[in-house]
Parts: C-alpha cells; sequence; structure tokens
C-alpha cells in the first residue's frame, strides 16, 4: 500500500486481481530489476484496447450550446436532515461539453449569520474522498456567514463514482508484500498492479480520462456559477490543495478566499517524500511513548525514544514472515504499517497508538487491522469507498511518472534515506502501470489571483511542512501561516492562533502577515 497525501485516510492503490488477466509482463528477471529509463516518461504505463462503458451517473447532456445548457440548470435543493441537499450535472469533457454528463452530488448547510458572505465549497483530500459531510464539520467553526458546500467530487462518493471490483479482491490484495523481498514477489506485485489498472478501465474506460484536478477545477467554476458567486470561496484539506491551486492557476481573476491547509506538492518532481513526514511524527510518538510509558500486558517497548523505535520496527520486520491472524483476516506487515500511520494523523491518536500497538504485539491485531482499514476507505462491513479506486485515478492524470524503474529507485532511496517508512512502505507501482497516460503539467504561478492563505503544520506526517513552504512560494499571491505543533489538517483544530486567522481571513479579509507562526 502506497502513502499518499489525505486528510483523514492514507489510500491503497492497488487491488489484487481476480478478474480477467492483465496483458502479460515483461520477463521476470526484467520486472525484478528493470532497466533505467533514462529520463523517460511514463514508459511502463499501459495501452488498452476501447471499453464501451457506462458508469454509475453518466447522463444526457443538456441542451445548449457549450456550457450553456449546464449553466441553465436550477440547483434542485431538497431537505436531508439538517442540510440541503442536490445533484447537479457537468461535462465529462470539457472540450466536448454537450457529448456526455456526469452527475455531481452536493451538500448545503446555509449560512446561520448575516451579511451572508457568499458559498465556501470545501474539500477534504484523497484524492477520492467525499466531501459532503463537511457542510455540517465545519458548521460552529465561525464561518456561518456562508453557506457551506460540501461536495462529492467526480469520481467519489455519491458523484458518478469510480469502482473496479469486489470487496474481496481488494481485501485479497492487501494480503500481498509490497516490500518485496524477491524476484517472485517483485513479480506479483507488478503483475497485480497491472491487472488493478486493467480492470479500472474495464469498469469505466474512458471515464478515466476526465478524473483530472483540472475537470474538477472546471466543475468547480461550473458550481461557482450555479450558486451565484461572482467569486469562489475555498477552503481544501490535503489533496484538496491541489484543486484549489489548479482553479487558481486556471481561473485567477475568479479567487475570492482560497485556503490551502497541509499542500501537497504542486511540482512536476516530488520535492520531498511523504515517508519522511511519517518517520518523523513516529519520532516523535517514540518519545511521547517512553516519557508516559510504554509497556502492558507483558509487552514492554523499552523506556527511551531509541528503545520504543527499535522494538515497534523488529516487531514489524518480523510480521513479513509470521503476521498476526485477526478473525478470518490477516494483519500483515504492510497492513500494519499502514495501521501505525493511520494513528499517526494527529497526536491526539498517539495513546490509540500505542494502545494498539501493545496489543497487535501481544497477539491481538483488532485495534491496528481497524486502523488500516479506516486509511483504505474500508468499513465495518467490508465495503470499500471510492478512495482506493479515484486517488491513482486523479493522481496519474496530474502527475506524469518515470515508470517501474523510477519509483524502484525512488523505493531505495527512500530505505536509504527516511528510516522505517521508507523501507516499509514499499513500492507505489500506482502510476507506473496505470492504463492511461497523465495530463501535460501545469506550472503553478497563478499570476492575479488575489491573497491565498497556506497553512503548514512542522509536524505535519502525510504532508511535511517543506511542501508547505514550496507551494507558498509556487504561487504569486500565497502567504504562509505555519503551524508550530502536529497534526494533518489545521483549521478546525486545537490551535486558536490558526482558527482566528483562517476565520479573519475568510470573513473579514484580513491576511496573516507573512512569516506567522502559531501555536
Amino acid at each position: 500500500m502506497r502513502l499518499r497525501p489525505v486528510l483523514t485516510v492514507v489510500a491503497v492503490l492497488l487491488v489484487l486481481t481476480g478478474c480477467d488477466p492483465a496483458p502479460a509482463a515483461t520477463s521476470p528477471a526484467a520486472v525484478a530489476r528493470p532497466s533505467a529509463t533514462s529520463g523517460a516518461i511514463s514508459p511502463d504505463r499501459q495501452t488498452l484496447a476501447p471499453v464501451t462503458v457506462r458508469p454509475a451517473g453518466f447522463g444526457t447532456a443538456p441542451v445548449g450550446e457549450g456550457l450553456a445548457g449546464y449553466l441553465g440548470q436550477a440547483l434542485p435543493w431538497k431537505a436531508c436532515g439538517q442540510d440541503q441537499c442536490a445533484t447537479v450535472q457537468v461535462p465529462l469533457d470539457y472540450a466536448n461539453p454537450s457529448e456526455q454528463a456526469i452527475t455531481l452530488a452536493l451538500r448545503k448547510r446555509p449560512a446561520t449569520r448575516s451579511p451572508r458572505l457568499g458559498s465556501l465549497i470545501m474539500n477534504p483530500g484523497g484524492p477520492g474522498a467525499g466531501g459532503q459531510w463537511m457542510a455540517g464539520w465545519m458548521a460552529g467553526k465561525g464561518l456561518d456567514a456562508y453557506d457551506l458546500i460540501g461536495l462529492d467530487v467526480r469520481g467519489t462518493g455519491d458523484s458518478t463514482p469510480v469502482s473496479c471490483w469486489s470487496d474481496a479482491e481488494e481485501d485479497a490484495f492487501l494480503a500481498l508484500d509490497f516490500s518485496p523481498d524477491d524476484t517472485t514477489e517483485m513479480n506479483t506485485l507488478v503483475s497485480q498492479s497491472r491487472a488493478f489498472a486493467a480492470a479500472c478501465w474495464r469498469t469505466n474506460g474512458d471515464y478515466l480520462n476526465h478524473l483530472s484536478s483540472v475537470e474538477i477545477a472546471r466543475d468547480l467554476d461550473v458550481l461557482r456559477k450555479l450558486l451565484g458567486d461572482d467569486k469562489l470561496h475555498f477552503l481544501g484539506f490535503s489533496y484538496g490543495t491541489m484543486l484549489g491551486a489548479t482553479y487558481a492557476e486556471l481561473f485567477p481573476d475568479k479567487v475570492g478566499h482560497l485556503v490551502l491547509d497541509s499542500p501537497v506538492s504542486l511540482a512536476d518532481k516530488e520535492e520531498v517524500f511523504q515517508t519522511a513526514g511519517f518517520e518523523l511524527a513516529f519520532n516523535h510518538w517514540t518519545q511521547y511513548c517512553a516519557s508516559t510509558g510504554c509497556a502492558s500486558g507483558g509487552v514492554n517497548l523499552g523506556t527511551t525514544p531509541q528503545a520504543v523505535h527499535d522494538a515497534v520496527a523488529a516487531w514489524l520486520a518480523k510480521l513479513d514472515g509470521a503476521p498476526v491472524t485477526v478473525g478470518k483476516r490477516t494483519l500483515t506487515q504492510s497492513l500494519a504499517t499502514m495501521g501505525v500511520a493511520g494513528l499517526l494523523y494527529q497526536s491526539s491518536e498517539w495513546p490509540a497508538l500505542r494502545t494498539a500497538l501493545l496489543a497487535a504485539m501481544a497477539g491481538n491485531g483488532a485495534q491496528l487491522l481497524a486502523s488500516a482499514d479506516g486509511m483504505s476507505d474500508r468499513n465495518k462491513n467490508g465495503h470499500y469507498g471510492t478512495l482506493p479506486y479515484v486517488l491513482p485515478a486523479t493522481y496519474c492524470l496530474d502527475f506524469r511518472d518515470t515508470g517501474i524503474a523510477g519509483a524502484l529507485a525512488d523505493w531505495e532511496t527512500q530505505k536509504a534515506t527516511v528510516g522505517m517508512f521508507g523501507s516499509l512502505n514499499g513500492l507505489d507501482l500506482s502510476c507506473a502501470t496505470w492504463a492511461v497516460p497523465p495530463n501535460p503539467y501545469l506550472d503553478f504561478k497563478a499570476v492575479g489571483a488575489a491573497p491565498i492563505l497556506v497553512v503548514g503544520s512542522t509536524g505535519d506526517p502525510a504532508t511535511p511542512y517543506q511542501l508547505s513552504e514550496h507551494v507558498s512560494n509556487h504561487l504569486t499571491s500565497a502567504v504562509l501561516l505555519t503551524y508550530d505543533g502536529e497534526g494533518h489538517g489545521t483549521f478546525g483544530g486545537s490551535s486558536t492562533c490558526v482558527n482566528d486567522a483562517v476565520v479573519a481571513y475568510f470573513t473579514r479579509d484580513v491576511v496573516p502577515v507573512a512569516g506567522t507562526r502559531c501555536r
């Protein structure tokens, strides 16, 4: 499983085959140790035969030239609990808007303060996490002069969702070793990655060509107009920051208030490995555990941070050959690593991580497996949401890759420089074996946009703080607000300083002084 930037979960990008076999891979030796790519871009992505499919949510395009029919829609709000819900149509392909429509689902918590300031669209990240729930979650956090809009962006939740194959097949895939130790394991990982991409193509077809952040940003502009706003007001967390930055690049004159909280990289080449953020957070946790006590049920992790680190690393290493049985399932090394990562997202979860690890090391892996399930968007009934499928679909359109050899080289670098997470996180082959090519890269600057507020946490595990600095440098009008603390996703959390600054920006046009730091 590859760690990727999201707000509340980290997705599993690949799923075990059980469908028709994928196209044949290269020879075992070449797959196990592929040759250098010599700078080639996306050399191993598959080209598959066209398929005719019509995913749920596809509809007839409204009558009208270009976007006229879409912009003539009335939002059909209906009551749904305390909120109002609606669905609207947007083009599958903005280059040919009248050929095919898809459906978007959104939820509104109407403004409760006067004067009303417009609509605020929110996104939790992923890519692939639905956002309708954010309408209620954001209520009471100081932004109630806005209509709070939670949106399932294209591909996610109730918005023409992407699905690739069965829950049982994904469960089975998670039993594989994502940090292969030999040629056989490497070949299996490559072949199953190809099979997953092929299954997604068979199920979704051309839809996979239209799930990029560019198209989602264009959806946001259609919604802005339908909501009656002259400017877009947007709050994006984690990969939601890519959507906000893309909108600012495409429509700089339409930016109203835009907050990018815990931003991902905007560069075409990875500037800092995500695993470095999790390693930093894990080391902070070992300090906490050593100082507050790291023993229970006959298991003692030690009394120093290094002892705790070594004990956990040694146990995870042993899981490679001796996984823990949890009911009818198995806590493997890869699942356990993901479970640990899931409980590093917020420092408030550190006690739960201690409890889960001590229990797992004593033979009860249920809590750690539950954390891994949450990270991969698997519910208690064993059903997976859209995250594992939309994440590669969007990410692999937004970014180019250097193939299997490039992924292997990145992993070797992480093993040598990052530490435990660099090694155990394993290979990310999602884009290297994907079934559609990437889009051209956007050179993000957003020239002419109103001030954009970037919020970054120095202890962020999923999007390391260096990315906040880089994003604030990429975007011409960006101002960086730094939180000296732990956690991924800062606004709405425990920092009154950050919360007050973001609310002042949205409601009173107060932009923090560059270099402002909060606790």
